[in-house]
C-alpha cells in the first residue's frame, strides 16, 4: 500500500488542500495519519475519494454523501438506508434529466427557427414568425 502527501493526493484527484482537510473535518476521510503537520493517505483514501466525487459528479450534497459513508460503516445494518438514499438520487437525477430534456428541446427549437430566419435574410423574404413555424408552445 502507497503512501501519499496532501499535495500528491491534490494533484491525483483535482481537490484542494481546503477540500481535503475539510473532508477529513466532517468524517468523509477518516483514519488520516498525521505526523507532525503533515498529513499522510493511502490507496484506501485515494478510493474514497473517488466514490465521494462520483457522488459529487451527481450532484448529492455533502451531506447526503457523509449520510451514504455513514450507514456503508455497518452495511448490513444500515442496507436499506442505502437502497433508500441511492433510490431517491436516482429518483432526483431522472427528474433533472427530463427538465433537461424539456430545455433542450426549446433551445433546438431556436437553433431551427433562427437558421431558418438567417436563411430568410439571405434570400431577401420576410422573416417567418415563431407561432408560423411551431404554433403554440
Amino acid at each position: 500500500m502507497s503512501n501519499y502527501s496532501i499535495s500528491e493526493v491534490s494533484k491525483k484527484t483535482g481537490l484542494s488542500h481546503s477540500a481535503l482537510r475539510y473532508y477529513e473535518e466532517i468524517g468523509l476521510l477518516t483514519n488520516v495519519e498525521h505526523e507532525g503537520n503533515k498529513r499522510i493517505y493511502t490507496d484506501e483514501h485515494l478510493r474514497r475519494i473517488d466514490g465521494i466525487l462520483c457522488f459529487k459528479r451527481t450532484n448529492l450534497p455533502i451531506n447526503k454523501i457523509l449520510e451514504f459513508y455513514s450507514y456503508e460503516e455497518n452495511l448490513e445494518q444500515n442496507i436499506e438506508d442505502i437502497i433508500h438514499l441511492v433510490e431517491n438520487h436516482e429518483q432526483s437525477i431522472i427528474q433533472e434529466i427530463d427538465t433537461l430534456h424539456h430545455y433542450l428541446e426549446h433551445i433546438s427549437d431556436k437553433v431551427k427557427y433562427y437558421k431558418m430566419v438567417k436563411e430568410a435574410l439571405q434570400q431577401e423574404q420576410s422573416i417567418p414568425e415563431w407561432d408560423e413555424v411551431f404554433g403554440e408552445k
